[in-house]
């Protein structure tokens, strides 16, 4: 039995009283969607009745779990792309049609990779909520789910929509990169679900004329055949239940996973069966009642984390069989934490707690331990020149950001000495060769930055001020500092945080630690979605954040084209020169991805069709026009339209001022077709068409004088054919002459 799916299928021993409506696009979810997992329960015994009540499983792990890989449901819109094919239909269904940029980012799901999920935990508690929302989907096209953050109502409803629909619909995740909700920014196609998260106070609060508009969009949908399922936080549902329009439906999933089942779930889905023993250690399991999924998940990277750093210590006995000693309290400590020595170290008094004194920790070494907790590990100059920094920072050195929110003055009273190694020691450090130091218990030291971060509030800005002064300039992700940085927006996942981080790097001359962060941020699971939202409105910002957007595109480009293309065209208008290079220079290097260059073609041609004035468009066209492939310009070669690739080339010769790289891009089109007649056949007329107009009469005569040298595979002159061509149109041939002081003779 699979209880992958036991939130579909609760009840399927009693017959459901409600006939699906299969012309509704609902059906019933197959049974063998993940006949391949071996569920880390020995779940015959589980059943959960109509009155909810339910027999506890039996402690079980099966052995060679998991037979499908570990892809969690919530990093399935990290949208990485593996084929042309999946691009081009994300492309079709983005922001490229007519009025298509003010719509939504739809990042397409694979509904198998969702329903394959081996990490995902139907809790028992979820069975009602369950049936409710797929009866709510038979009545309805548009359903509201409420319910806390943190609490797996993402991939509940996700799950849900891949279960219930009708196998032809495909399933998208929209991304909220609006200043408030609004009906008209909701993507409709054709067989479509889309799943949107509203949880963001300050953009995502929904109005009364919102929530009016989803009847009219409910009728949409239907007429489509698709459905929207909006996830929305208590917060922000307060007070609108009763503005609920005819049409749509709403639900409350009030509970999430035991944190336990999930961990399990998490490890035997990892391939780390092995550690589950750990967790059911009753010290373990009973602090893990405490936790939610995200928090439960983030145990298990930390649980994961430590047991690799004592097999890399040796702790663990060969084979990797029977208990490690010392692991178990090792659990302990990492579900726990160190909350309670925290406070008391960063206290107004000395705790003694089972017998042990806990010292208060006076100013300097505070920041010693923040230092060093930054750093993980390093020499012991190192630490005291980087706790003398913070200390001169909080004192107030006058170096502010200018930060509105950041006080002014000495603070040292907000966070408030002996020989360095006794004072580091007293901290709990190790002390090493080489004057090498680190905290002996792993995880501290995140522990405790998070804990000042958390606790001290108002000296937050100066805080990170001093991380980011602290890395040295060049450091990538793998520094020890940029991988604390990033943890502690991991956990806190707040997209003001992000913000100051961006002014900060920024003011500190860190500019390339910024792009490493935010690529990692819009990459990962949790936090991706806030990030490429601020992204999206970093777009339209100043000239050094949108530089700072392409930057961040092109590292991601890769693995998210979609939304990339989406931020890099809205960064393209209105920007600067020196910013157009930049996203110019991105285009470039997708255009010349062997993977994505069909798929850009695609973009461009339709930034064209909804904006023939779009700079975007122009900055593509550019960058197609320097790929060649065997031997021969890509765009002439595959274009199956040569109205729409006179158009482009005639919108960028039209205005050589702004893209002069044209002309250089179009004579090496003709020098590297010299050779090929065939494709000569086609290149002439298009250049004759493309200058024979008002606006490109200028453009033709340097175009002219630029295909001088360019011998064609006849002994011809270039310049001397498409002179030709030209001057037998006596149209052109009386504007040339008009216009200019063209002396050259007609043909003979």
């Amino acid at each position: 039995m699979d209880t992958a799916n036991d939130a579909p299928r609760h009840d399927r021993t009693v017959p459901d009283p409600e006939t699906v409506d299969a012309a509704n696009g609902l059906h019933p979810p197959a049974t063998d969607a993940l006949s391949g997992f071996a569920d880390p329960y020995d779940d015959a015994s589980e059943r959960v009745d109509h009155s909810g009540s339910r027999r506890r499983p039996p402690e079980v792990i099966r052995e060679g779990a998991p037979t499908l890989p570990y892809a969690p449901i919530a990093a399935l819109a990290g949208l990485r792309i593996e084929s042309v094919g999946l691009l081009v239909d994300q492309l079709n269904n983005l922001n490229y049609t007519v009025h298509a940029q003010e719509l939504l980012e739809s990042i397409r799901i694979d509904r198998a990779s969702v329903r394959a999920d081996a990490s995902y935990v139907a809790d028992p508690s979820w069975a009602g909520p369950w049936t409710e929302a797929r009866r709510a989907l038979e009545r309805s096209r548009v359903l509201i789910v409420v319910a806390q953050r943190n609490s797996g109502a993402t991939t509940f409803s996700l799950r849900l929509l891949a279960e219930t629909l009708a196998p032809q619909i495909d399933l998208f995740v929209c991304e909220a990169g609006w200043s408030s909700p609004q009906t008209g920014r909701l993507p409709v196609g054709p067989g479509c679900a889309y799943q949107i998260d509203l949880q963001t106070p300050e953009q995502d609060r929904p109005g009364a004329a919102f929530l009016a508009g989803l009847r009219e969009h409910a009728e949409k949908l239907a007429r489509a055949g698709s459905y929207l399922v909006l996830n929305i936080t208590p917060e922000l549902w307060a007070g609108r239940a009763g503005h609920l329009p005819e049409g749509v439906e709403v639900m409350w999933l009030r509970s999430h996973p035991a944190a336990r089942a999930v961990v399990e779930r998490h490890l035997v889905a990892r391939g780390r069966a092995d550690l589950v023993a750990y967790v059911r250690d009753e010290e373990v399991a009973k602090a893990l009642e405490g936790h939610d999924p995200v928090r439960a998940v983030r145990f298990v990277d930390d649980l994961i984390a430590d047991w690799e750093l004592h097999a890399a210590a040796g702790a663990v006995p060969a084979g990797g069989e029977g208990p490690v000693p010392g692991f178990t309290e090792r659990a302990r400590k990492l579900v726990t934490g160190w909350e309670k020595e925290l406070t008391a170290r960063f206290g107004t008094r000395d705790v003694v707690e089972d017998g042990h004194t806990i010292r208060r920790l006076p100013f300097e070494d505070r920041c010693l331990s923040v230092a060093l907790a930054l750093r993980r590990s390093g020499r012991v100059s190192d630490i005291e020149e980087d706790a003398e920094s913070l200390a001169r920072i909080i004192q107030d050195d006058g170096a502010r950001t200018g930060s509105a929110a950041e006080p002014a003055g000495d603070l040292r009273q907000i966070l408030s000495a002996a020989g360095i190694r006794g004072r580091l020691t007293g901290l709990g450090a190790k002390l090493g060769a080489r004057d090498l130091v680190a905290f002996e218990e792993p995880g501290y030291g995140d522990e405790l930055l998070d804990f000042v971060w958390t606790e001290y509030h108002r000296i937050r800005p100066r805080l990170l001020r001093w991380m980011v002064r602290c890395l040295p300039k060049g450091a990538g992700m793998e520094h020890p500092i940029a991988g604390a940085l990033f943890g502690l927006l991991v956990h806190h996942q707040a997209a003001d945080h992000l913000i100051d981080l961006r002014d900060t790097a920024v003011s500190e001359g860190q500019r390339p630690l910024l792009v490493s962060l935010m690529a990692a941020a819009a990459r990962h699971e949790q936090l991706g979605r806030r990030a490429r939202a601020l992204l999206y409105s970093w777009a339209t910002g100043a000239q050094e954040t949108r530089s700072i957007v392409v930057a961040v595109c092109r590292e991601l480009v890769n693995e998210q084209p979609g939304p990339a293309l989406v931020r890099l065209r809205r960064v393209a208008e209105g920007a600067s020169e020196q910013v157009r290079d930049d996203v110019r220079a991105a285009f470039s290097s997708i255009a010349s991805n062997p993977h994505l260059t069909a798929s850009f073609a695609v973009a461009v041609n339709r930034w064209w069709k909804s904006d023939p004035g779009s700079t975007a468009a122009r900055l593509g066209t550019l960058a197609l026009m320097e790929v060649d492939r065997d031997g021969a310009p890509w765009l002439l070669r595959t274009s199956t339209d040569e109205q729409d690739l006179r158009t482009q080339l005639s919108g960028l010769f039209g205005d050589l001022e702004s893209y002069s790289h044209v002309e250089n891009a179009f004579l090496r089109w003709f020098d590297v077709c010299r050779e090929n007649e065939e494709l000569l056949s086609r290149l002439f007329p298009l250049a004759r068409e493309v200058f024979d107009q008002r606006t490109t009469y200028r453009a033709a005569l340097r175009f002219l004088n630029g295909l001088a040298g360019i011998r064609l595979w006849d002994g011809t002159n270039a310049m001397e054919r498409l002179y030709g061509m030209i001057v037998n149109d006596p149209g052109v041939r009386d504007v040339l002459r008009s216009h200019t002081n063209w002396p050259r003779r007609d043909p003979a």
